[in-house]
């Protein structure tokens, strides 16, 4: 078995990476396309959205086990508001195409139907996603605290028997 160095290790983890990415944001793509624009029955993309669904999990409990939220943002109201809106703005916008699109009555009556609708969508989006991020960074914050915890008693036991030597 050949035996990878620290650099190629880590262009081993980008590739990886890159290629979670890629397959995540294909399979998004699929699924909004295939529920919001075509209308398709959840059965006929289960596969796609259990593959998604937990590609989307594992990646969160594994980062956050870590004690590590996002790479750019801490966790904080502010990143948590700014998350939350920025998704509920973009899967409104989707949510809003396809039922116009697709739907004659909320062609017919944009003001009675559609727009309720909208906001009913637009409001539990973003609790939803609020939600989550808070729960992940609190959970995050909490992990990472325990982590330097542990790593503080382990170099104040070394610094110990250290000075008992």
């Amino acid at each position: 078995m050949k035996k990878i160095d620290e650099r190629q290790h880590i262009d081993l983890l980008k590739s990886e990476q890159a290629a979670f990415w890629a397959m995540w944001l294909i399979l998004l793509i699929s699924i909004i396309v295939q529920s919001y624009i075509l209308e398709r029955d959840v059965r006929e993309y289960a596969w796609e959205l259990a593959a998604f669904i937990t590609g989307c999990v594992v990646s969160i409990f594994g980062t956050t086990r870590k004690g590590i939220w996002d790479t750019w943002l801490k966790p904080c109201m502010k990143n948590y508001f700014l998350a939350g809106l920025a998704g509920t703005v973009v899967f409104t916008v989707i949510f809003v195409i396809g039922r116009y699109r697709n739907n004659e009555i909320f062609r017919e009556d944009v003001m009675g139907t559609l727009v309720p609708a909208t906001i009913i969508f637009a409001s539990v989006q973003f609790v939803m996603i609020f939600t989550v991020m808070a729960l992940t960074g609190v959970y995050s914050k909490h992990r990472e605290q325990k982590m330097l915890d542990a790593l503080e008693k382990e170099m104040g036991d070394e610094m110990e028997d250290e000075a008992e030597d």
